[in-house]
Order: C-alpha cells, then sequence, then structure tokens
C-alpha cells in the first residue's frame, strides 16, 4: 500500500471508529483534504473535453462530488458495515465519476442517450466488452482486441486517429463499433469510445439560442482577482466573529441579487471548506451536506430549526449585517449591494 493510501486508511478508519461528533469532524476534515485533488483531476478531465463544460461547472461538479462523498460516508458511518479502508481512492473515483455523469445528463441530453445505447451493446452483444476497473474508469475491447492490456496507451491514440483515417464505418451499429475498436487495436475507455462514436453517428447536442447565451465578461486581472478574494476571506473572517444564531440566520438566508445561495459559493469557490461551514452552522458535516442544494432557506424553515420565531430570525440577521457593514465597510454602504456580492461571484 503506497503511502497516499495508507494515511487515507488511516483517516477512513478514525472518521468510521470516531467515538464523538468532533473527532469525526476533524477527520472528515482531513479526508475531504485527501479526495479533494482526486475528484478535481477526475472532473477537470471528464469535463475539459465537452464544449458545453466551463471553469464554473467544473467547480460546481466539484462540488457536487465532495458533497455526495460526505453524504455517503455518513451513511457507511452509520451502518453496520462500512467499506474496506483499501477503498476510499477508488470510492472517491467513483462518486467523482457519477458527478460528471449527473452534469452531462443535464447538458448534452443526446450524448448522454448515446451512451446509454452504446452501453447496452457492450454489454449485450457477442463480440464486444466492457468492464469496470479497481479506479472506477470503464474499458471496452472487442472480441479480438481484449486481452492486449499493453496496447492500451497505444490503442487511445488510434482511437483518436480513426476519426481522420478515412475508413469507412458500417451502417449496422454493432459492425460499426466492432470495427472500431478492431480499429483501436486495444482496450480504450468507454468514454473516449463514445466521443468518437458520437462524431461518426453526428451526435450533437442543440446549442442555446443565442439571445439566451450569457454574454461574456473580460476576466479580471491578478490583481483584481487578489484583492476580491482577499475581501471575501475577510468577509468569511468576520461571518465567524458572529454571535452563533447570528451565523445561522445569514448564513442559511445568504443570497446575491438573483436570489442564488452565497453560502454554497463560498465552498465552490474555496474561501471555506464544507467542514468550515458546517462547524460555522454548528451541524455536522453530514447534516450540512443534506442541505447544501436546499440553500437559501426561508425564514420559517431557520425558525424551526433553530427553536425560535421568523420575527427573531429577521431581527438575527438584521443585527448580523449591521456588524459586517460596519467592519467590512465602516458603516458606509451595503456590503450586499451588487458591486460587493460580485467580488464573491468572481473570486475563483
Amino acid at each position: 500500500m503506497t503511502g497516499e493510501r495508507a494515511k487515507s486508511a488511516e483517516l477512513l478508519r478514525a472518521y468510521l471508529e470516531a467515538g464523538d461528533a468532533a473527532a469525526a469532524e476533524r477527520a472528515m476534515g482531513q479526508l475531504l483534504a485527501q479526495a479533494e485533488p482526486l475528484i478535481e483531476a477526475i472532473v477537470r478531465s471528464k469535463l475539459g473535453r465537452s464544449r458545453s463544460a466551463d471553469p464554473a461547472d467544473v467547480e460546481d461538479v466539484c462540488s457536487d462530488a465532495a458533497v455526495a462523498l460526505i453524504s455517503r460516508l455518513g451513511e457507511f458511518r452509520n451502518a453496520p458495515e462500512g467499506p474496506t479502508l483499501a477503498e476510499f481512492e477508488a470510492f472517491t473515483a467513483v462518486i467523482a465519476y457519477r458527478a460528471c455523469s449527473a452534469f452531462f445528463r443535464r447538458a448534452r441530453p443526446e450524448f448522454h442517450r448515446l451512451r446509454n445505447r452504446l452501453r447496452y451493446l457492450l454489454e449485450t452483444q457477442k463480440g464486444l466488452a466492457i468492464w469496470e476497473d479497481g479506479q472506477g474508469v470503464w474499458w471496452c475491447a472487442s472480441e479480438r482486441t481484449r486481452r492486449r492490456e499493453d496496447q492500451r496507451s497505444a490503442a487511445r491514440l488510434r482511437l483518436e486517429a480513426s476519426l481522420t483515417s478515412g475508413r469507412r464505418v458500417p451502417a449496422d451499429p454493432v459492425a460499426a463499433v466492432n470495427e472500431t475498436l478492431d480499429y483501436a487495436g486495444g482496450p480504450v475507455p468507454f468514454d473516449d469510445l463514445a466521443h468518437v462514436m458520437a462524431s461518426v453517428w453526428n451526435v450533437q447536442d442543440k446549442a442555446p439560442p443565442a439571445e439566451a447565451a450569457e454574454i461574456a465578461c473580460p476576466a479580471p486581472s491578478a490583481e483584481t482577482s487578489l484583492e476580491q478574494r482577499q475581501w471575501v476571506e475577510q468577509l468569511w473572517r468576520e461571518i465567524g466573529e458572529l454571535p452563533p444564531r447570528q451565523r445561522s440566520a445569514l448564513l442559511l438566508n445568504l443570497h446575491d441579487q438573483a436570489g442564488e445561495s452565497v453560502t454554497t459559493l463560498l465552498a465552490v469557490t474555496r474561501v471555506a471548506s464544507l467542514v468550515d461551514i458546517a462547524k460555522a452552522l454548528e451541524m455536522t458535516v453530514e447534516s450540512f451536506a443534506g442541505i447544501w442544494r436546499e440553500l437559501p432557506w426561508s425564514d420559517l424553515r431557520i425558525a424551526g430549526l433553530l427553536g425560535i420565531t421568523r420575527q427573531q430570525v429577521i431581527n438575527l440577521r438584521k443585527c448580523a449585517r449591521e456588524r459586517l457593514c460596519r467592519r467590512m465597510l465602516g458603516g458606509k454602504a451595503d456590503w450586499r449591494a451588487p458591486g460587493n456580492m460580485a467580488r464573491i461571484s468572481t473570486t475563483s
């Protein structure tokens, strides 16, 4: 077992066997720190070749994967039997791949349907094979190339080159897939095959109408980006100094001018981790992961959580805003004004 895998196994054991919530929180934070680089590498690799994805999509999918990882680990901790300790990296990889698949289902429905049809062919047709390796990657091959494991790297290159080879592809789908895999000469990742066959069969998702597309904004300078991030980091530190109920009233309802949650954006931009936000809300990280996509909450729902009235929630949040206004802007302006909130949404 490598050093990193051994460390992950030790942290996973510490989390699953933690005797109290505080110990579990510490272990979870360390597990997330171990998992995030792997999640990001997988998501960037998967989404990087998609025209429908942009950097914001990568951040969102990474956050979705992290939340799903927290939820699943919480389920294992509360179950009689958890995953074996040597499986953490593979377990994380599978969750990251599933988060990517969920993105493609939303962003590229036609391509997703092609993937489903292609998987069905590989699973049901004689002479074709598909299997999953220990890292959660799906591979496929024809019967003739199934055992040529040493040809994997070359096969990926030949598969890509097949698009410009001038070869004639049979009209029959099974024959087309079989011939393409034979041409590759070895096992290839299922995702690579899906992209090649989408090109061969001219499967395209409709582009959004021009009038619905967002107008691109010029990227801020490095100096501006640094200033924006420093501002948001200072805001997070000041939020951490608020009394507990003020923090909850603010963070559970914190949103920008468009009504989007800013609390989740703090995690997406990595100003604060999921563990940090959960701690600020005095929740377990598993509980916070469960409400991640529901934010911002209504005042009535926050009141139910805190055991107070809706008006008390409003008053707590008003006090929190006034304090932040004094600390952040000297009391001269609303820190939630569009210009200030933009600092959060543009921080990367």
